[in-house]
């Protein structure tokens, strides 16, 4: 397997980054809340089926009749390839454009979820005891048995350098080409042993949530209290705080210098990177998630409340708003070039076009067989 990924970390000494940093400072002086509105009519139709107010192209939303399997991913990688993962260790690959995809199974010799996978689908980590990366076979590729208690774990957008986070506040990075090396029938102990270290850890403090990997290699990280820092691999002993979330992180997306934030008990938080700050507008804002993409300029999507929409990021102005049928939200990830949101309710998900809100497909765990529907209710794929 050939991998580019080759991670340079000059580090001049192996401190501990300091906790301090640039705070809001954007004040909450206008404590009102803007949104536009919509741009059609929404709601629901006459058979109650959930619908966009997104323009002519819209379509209704509904579930097909299925018991879907719990999930534990729904993430977008490179090529807008869906990956959803299961609380099982399967993966569905889902690649758009081309009406095609594929199922994995990382996890053969246990049930575990799967947390994060590589921008190709080649890769994937599972949340076992120790944590494990592993390949689309199931073949042992990586075993962190240094993490405990895993907090986050995300690849890099633009190579193949791991990061993942455990609750004690430990980052540990592998970048080495050879960490990720397919298994060798005959490899030599030694060999292996070699490539199970991280090529770099270190200890910032207590962590919960994800871990998010921004465009420029940078990664965003929050604490047990719902700080936001961003930190710099490159400069390993320094972070800078963000902003202050109103409890721990459910989810952390950015574009550009821009940043959308939920956290557990449901708000909504919108800021600024550099400088770091947020924008009044959001202080009482509500949302489960919230995604961005670096090509989705200047707007995000949320997903709460049994709607999907989309707004400004500077004002809160909405763009469009999508019902879905209400139910769990379990995630919401954007396509690299913004023209897609996936939306995970129920353990289905919604795939929408961003232009509009128009739905797209369905995807969805139904059993052991990964399924994907047209917004007609055909099938795309059964596998």
């Amino acid at each position: 397997m050939t991998r580019n990924a080759v991670v340079l970390l000059v580090i001049s000494s192996l401190a501990v980054f300091s906790g301090c940093g640039a705070s809001s400072t954007n004040t909450a002086q206008d404590t009102s809340n803007t949104t536009g509105s919509n741009s059609g009519a929404q709601g629901t139709d006459s058979n109650g089926k959930a619908t966009s107010s997104g323009g002519d192209n819209a379509k209704s939303v509904t579930f097909p009749q299925a018991n879907a399997d719990t999930l534990s991913l729904v993430e977008f990688g490179g090529a807008n390839q869906l990956f959803v993962g299961t609380q099982k260790g399967k993966v569905g690959i889902a690649r758009i454009a081309k009406r095609e995809g594929s199922v994995g199974t990382p996890a053969t010799q246990v049930d575990a979820p799967i947390r994060t996978v590589a921008p190709d689908g080649s890769l994937a980590v599972i949340e076992t005891d120790p944590t494990k990366v592993v390949n689309m076979r199931g073949e042992l590729i990586l075993n962190a048995n240094t993490v405990g208690n895993l907090a986050g774990a995300t690849f890099a957008k633009n190579d193949y350098t791991l990061y993942i986070s455990a609750e004690d506040g430990t980052i540990r990075i592998w970048g080495q080409a050879h960490s990720f090396a397919d298994p060798e029938p005959q490899e030599k102990m030694e060999d292996y042993l070699n490539r199970q270290g991280s090529d770099f850890n270190i200890n910032v403090g207590p962590l919960r949530g994800p871990l998010h990997s921004t465009s420029n290699g940078h990664i965003v990280m929050t604490d047990d209290q719902g700080v936001v820092r961003l930190w710099n691999p490159r400069k390993p002993s320094k972070s800078k705080r963000v902003m202050k979330l109103d409890g721990t992180a459910r989810s952390v997306s950015t574009s550009g210098d821009d940043i959308v934030t939920t956290s557990s008990n449901g708000s909504l938080k919108v800021g600024r990177l550099d400088p770091p700050s947020y924008l009044p507008w959001s202080r009482d804002e509500k949302a489960d998630y919230a995604a961005a993409s670096d090509a989705y300029y200047g707007k995000f999507v949320q997903l709460g409340g049994g709607k999907v929409r989309a707004r400004e990021i500077e004002t809160g102005e909405e763009v469009w708003s999508t019902d879905v049928p209400a139910g769990n939200s379990c995630g919401l990830t954007m396509s690299p070039d913004g023209s897609l949101v996936a939306a995970c309710v129920n353990n289905f998900v919604v795939i929408l076009n961003t232009s509009d809100g128009a739905w797209d497909s369905t995807a969805y765990f139904d059993g052991t067989k990964f399924k994907w529907v047209d917004a007609t209710g055909a099938e795309i794929l059964t596998k």
